[in-house]
């Protein structure tokens, strides 16, 4: 069963425009968040749907699409983030196409029927090698034909280095996204460090964060970690 968690819209957005606007999607385990921007990047519509009973990728797109009516518009362009814990980042000096498979299966281990894709960063510096089941593939392609996929480490990571680049500091950079938080390090606006945790609680969450802070020797009152997304400030995380 698939229920909308939360709901924003602009005055200024019309369904009868869609085909002028931009979809993004970012598909968790759980939930599925869905914005609508214009040719300025502004945001004009954004919600959250959720999944209250245990299914596959496939089937809650499948669901969300019969009870979302944004998701059944025609756009310019759709993009879906995959959020998943089946990838590995790879330095691009060292990424050979040619030898594509035996670096899938060494990166990620073996895995069912589907499909191993390669994002390329804005930045150039890596790309992120992932895995889609193949009836999730397929259910992407047919529902949104011509939609590029990709990972969300693709989209987060470009936004981190750029605030740490800005910053030139030593610093712990991450976006909470539902119970995934994804955490990054930079040392002098260079990447460290980068992946994904599935939090239950504020627990889980700080012992996910002081871990990376342990591995790279890290004090927490001398490196700085910057937080964004589904964060409020009156959550146990928070606090």
């Amino acid at each position: 069963m698939v229920t909308e968690e939360k709901r924003i819209e602009e005055v200024s957005f019309s369904a009868a425009q869609s085909g002028d606007l931009d979809l993004f999607l970012l598909l968790e385990d759980d939930s599925l968040h869905v914005s609508v921007t214009d040719e300025a990047n502004h945001v004009l519509a954004l919600t959250k749907l959720v999944c209250q009973e245990h299914t596959s990728s496939y089937d809650f797109l499948q669901e969300s699409m019969h009870a979302e009516p944004l998701l059944r518009l025609k756009y310019n362009s759709v993009s879906v983030g995959i959020g998943n814990q089946t990838f590995s980042l790879v330095p691009k000096r060292l990424f050979d196409e040619q030898a594509a498979p035996s670096v899938y299966h060494h990166l990620l281990g073996p895995h069912g029927d589907g499909f191993h894709l390669v994002d390329e960063f804005q930045t150039d510096e890596f790309v992120s090698v992932f895995f889609v089941e193949k009836h999730l593939h397929e259910s992407i392609t047919s529902l949104f034909p011509g939609a590029g996929i990709h990972h969300v480490s693709s989209t987060l990571i470009p936004v981190f280095q750029n605030l740490a680049r800005q910053n030139q500091e030593t610093a712990l950079y991450g976006c909470v996204s539902g119970e995934v938080l994804y955490l990054s390090f930079f040392k002098a606006g260079e990447l460290q460090f980068f992946n994904r945790f599935h939090f239950r609680s504020a627990r889980d969450f700080l012992y996910f964060v002081l871990l990376v802070y342990r591995q790279f020797s890290l004090k927490p009152d001398q490196t700085p970690l910057y937080l964004g997304g589904s964060l409020l400030s009156d959550s146990s995380i928070y606090n």
